[in-house]
């Protein structure tokens, strides 16, 4: 994503935030129930998932949260990710890695991360880094709570990303965030495949 997101998580002054990309809506359940479990368990970060439809008629019979699952920091996580059994769970969570959309964090946290990330590797890095809002969310989560949602709690319109392409940017960048990734944490052989996933819907 451009600067720009980097910029107005800036101006955020709750303890939360919550990004939602301008061709994305929330469900219509979608903060009564996120603000329950952020008071709840009080977590770093929460992932969700999405939901695809073309027509406005397959919203009606959507459902709040299914389910959701708890880790202390991405290493936990990962090693979640990597026992998926089913090509199907692996799809049904993909998204939540790397869609600006499904992340909300803690500010301070996510500020702290940062400031590190520039440290280590430098502004004009981040600035120019597609995924630079979860490099930053994923760079300094070797503890703290992460909450993993089965819950639509995002809605994308067929119809507005059909002229999203992939592009060798896009490409060069997701490795970047997977070879970061590799370098701070112990991620499981299973985790790869789920890697191979996100960059075979990226690709689609």
């Amino acid at each position: 994503m451009t600067a720009a997101f980097l910029e107005v998580i800036g101006y955020s002054e709750g303890k939360y935030t919550w990004l939602i990309g301008s061709d994305d809506q929330l469900s219509t359940f979608s903060l009564e129930t996120l603000l329950p479990l952020l008071k709840k368990e009080d977590p770093k970060l929460v992932l969700s998932n999405l939901f695809f439809y073309k027509e406005d008629s397959e919203l009606k019979n959507l459902s709040a949260l299914n389910s959701y699952h708890s880790f202390d920091g991405f290493e936990d996580l990962a090693q979640f990710m990597g026992k998926f059994s089913s090509e199907e769970e692996r799809i049904r969570f993909d998204h939540s890695f790397t869609f600006i959309s499904l992340f909300c964090f803690e500010t301070k946290f996510y500020q702290d991360s940062l400031a590190l990330v520039i440290k280590d590797k430098g502004e004009k890095y981040i600035n120019g880094h597609y995924f630079n809002f979860a490099v930053i969310v994923y760079y300094a989560l070797q503890k703290g709570k992460i909450l993993l949602l089965d819950a639509s709690m995002v809605l994308v319109k067929l119809s507005n990303i059909c002229m999203w392409k992939m592009n060798k940017k896009i490409y060069m960048d997701i490795n970047d965030l997977n070879s970061m990734l590799f370098s701070h944490y112990k991620l499981s052989k299973g985790f790869i495949t789920f890697q191979n996933t996100i960059k075979r819907t990226l690709l689609n």
